[in-house]
C-alpha cells in the first residue's frame, strides 16, 4: 500500500516536470533528465522481461547527466563540446540499445510469490541456485559498476571544483563547498549501498524473511535516489 502511494505521488508530480523538463529541452542536462523522466515512468508499469533493461538504461542514463552536470561547471567548453545540440542523442541512443540488449539477451528476474517480490531464482526460498543456472551476471557487473562509477565522479567533481577555487583565491563558497560535499555523500551513500545490495542477492543466500526486508530496503534506497 505504501508502495502504491509513493508511485502515485511521484506520479502527479512527474507531469509539471516533464513539461518544465521538455520546455527547456534545448539544454543537454535538460534532454537527459527528460529522458531519464519518461523511463522512469514506464518502469512502473513495464515490468517482466523489460524490468532489467529499463533500470540499467535510467542508471547509465544517470552517468551521462552526472558527467555532464560535472562539466558544465568545471569545463563549459568540453561540455558544449560533447553535449551541444544533437550530440546529447548520441549518448541516449548508446543507453537505450544497452536496456535493449539487456531486456532481450540476458536473464530477466521472475515474480515470486514467496518473497512477493522479484528475484533471478524463480524459486528463491526452496530451491537454492547452486549451478548459477539463474544468475545474471551483467546486472551484477551495471550495479557494481554504478556503485563504484556514479559517487567516483561526485567526489571527483567536488575535489576539482575545491581546486578550483583555491586556485581564483575565492573564500566566500566555503560553505556551500561544504554542503555540497554532504550531498555528494548522501548520493555517493544511497548508490553504493542501493546496488550493492541488489547485486549481492544473487550470491548470497539471504533467508526469505531477510531477502524480503532487504528487498524493501533497497527499494527506499531508490526511491531516495530518484528524489
Amino acid at each position: 500500500m505504501i508502495v502504491i502511494i509513493l508511485c502515485a505521488i511521484f506520479y502527479i508530480l512527474y507531469i509539471p516536470c516533464s513539461f518544465s523538463l521538455f520546455k527547456r529541452r534545448e539544454n543537454a542536462c535538460y534532454k537527459l533528465m527528460l529522458y531519464i523522466c519518461l523511463i522512469d515512468c514506464s518502469a512502473l508499469w513495464l515490468l517482466g522481461f523489460c524490468k532489467d533493461g529499463l533500470w540499467m538504461t535510467e542508471s547509465a542514463a544517470q552517468i551521462f547527466l552526472a558527467v555532464n552536470r560535472c562539466i558544465a561547471i568545471l569545463s563549459p567548453n568540453t561540455e558544449t563540446f560533447f553535449f551541444k545540440g544533437s550530440r546529447t542523442y548520441f549518448w541516449l541512443t548508446i543507453v537505450t540499445f544497452y536496456g535493449i540488449y539487456v531486456a532481450i539477451f540476458t536473464k530477466p528476474q521472475l515474480y515470486t510469490g514467496i518473497i512477493f517480490s522479484w528475484a533471478f531464482n524463480p524459486y528463491l526460498g526452496y530451491i537454492a541456485d547452486t549451478d548459477s543456472t539463474y544468475v545474471n551476471y551483467v546486472h551484477t557487473v551495471h550495479d557494481t559498476s554504478i556503485a563504484i562509477i556514479l559517487p567516483s565522479i561526485y567526489v571527483l567533481f567536488y575535489l576539482f571544483l575545491l581546486h578550483k577555487s583555491k586556485g581564483s583565491g575565492s573564500k566566500a563558497v566555503s560553505n556551500k563547498q561544504k554542503m555540497l560535499f554532504i550531498q555528494i555523500l548522501i548520493i555517493g551513500f544511497i548508490h553504493l549501498v542501493g546496488c550493492l545490495l541488489y547485486a549481492s542477492f544473487t550470491y548470497i543466500n539471504y533467508p526469505v524473511e531477510s531477502f524480503t526486508l532487504l528487498k524493501v530496503y533497497g527499494f527506499l534506497l531508490t526511491i531516495l535516489h530518484e528524489i
